[in-house]
């Protein structure tokens, strides 16, 4: 990842060092990928680095949660891929999942951040795809918190390790070295 990137998302509020409630709890960061649309230039950087882990893939949809549907989006587009997405609702899921879809496909889970809380609800998606026909056979991840935390076996792709952007913006001066270790100290008390 670029020092452009890792500056563009500070710069942006797309990633944000403090103390936030995350999960009933304060974390010391916070991703707020929900702000990828406003920042066209940004999307597009991130979409091309999910691209490149995409064009290695043996896919023919995605599949995201309905929390990532701006980086789905922006990678369906950028692939020619075809998108299903996660209403979120908790519905059955031929009535959760949105999309065209048939049996016998292969297909990537694309989500904003991955750590330990969002493993049972991306579990779901994924047995959700299973039982409508859509084999999951790879995840890609924007932000990868714990360093891929296992998912069954599941391949995982982060566009970018939590741990890497804290070096880089601690060498670059834009984070302080004691706001990254509060920050490496955190992630060690929370991995499963």
């Amino acid at each position: 990842m670029s020092n452009d990137l890792v500056s563009a998302l500070m710069d942006t509020g797309i990633l944000q060092f403090g103390q936030f409630k995350m999960h009933g709890e304060l974390a010391p960061f916070r991703l707020c990928a929900e702000y990828l649309p406003a920042f066209p230039d940004v999307l597009t950087t991130v979409v091309d680095l999910a691209a490149r882990h995409l064009d290695q893939l043996d896919v023919d949809r995605l599949i995201v949660p309905a929390d990532s549907l701006p980086l789905g989006i922006g990678c369906a587009l950028r692939t020619g891929l075809s998108l299903v997405y996660s209403q979120g609702r908790g519905e059955t899921p031929v009535h959760d999942l949105v999309g065209v879809y048939d049996s016998g496909h292969k297909a990537v889970l694309i989500v904003n951040q991955l750590d330990d809380r969002v493993i049972l609800p991306l579990s779901k998606i994924i047995f959700d795809a299973r039982n409508v026909g859509l084999e999951v056979c790879s995840i890609i991840a924007l932000m990868d918190v714990y360093q891929q935390p296992d998912m069954g076996g599941i391949p995982i792709y982060p566009i970018f390790q939590l741990q890497v952007v804290l070096d880089e913006l601690s060498r670059m001066g834009r984070l302080s070295l004691n706001q990254a270790h509060t920050v490496l100290q955190w992630i060690d008390a929370h991995k499963s």
